[in-house]
């Protein structure tokens, strides 16, 4: 059970959650130019076309990355 149950876990945090960053930027792509976004995401699309989804996926990609480090770090201390 443990097993499937940190299966899903790492689904989830590997695709889903990068996915989900990936979808909410193209979506909101016509406001990324405001000053109060840049201000809280700006960092995700720094020097990113943000006009076609292509572009997009080196975030779900990089995201994908760190999400993974991240869960394996806490997932196996030792």
């Amino acid at each position: 059970m443990q097993l499937i149950i940190a299966g899903f876990s790492l689904f989830i945090a590997t695709f889903i959650i990068p996915f989900l960053f990936g979808v909410i930027l193209y979506r909101n792509r016509e406001n990324l130019w405001r000053p109060s976004v840049k201000a809280k995401i700006g960092s995700l699309y720094l020097g990113i076309n943000t006009d076609k989804f292509l572009p997009l996926t080196y975030v779900i990609v990089f995201l994908a990355r760190r999400s993974l480090f991240v869960f394996v770090m806490f997932t196996m201390p030792n």
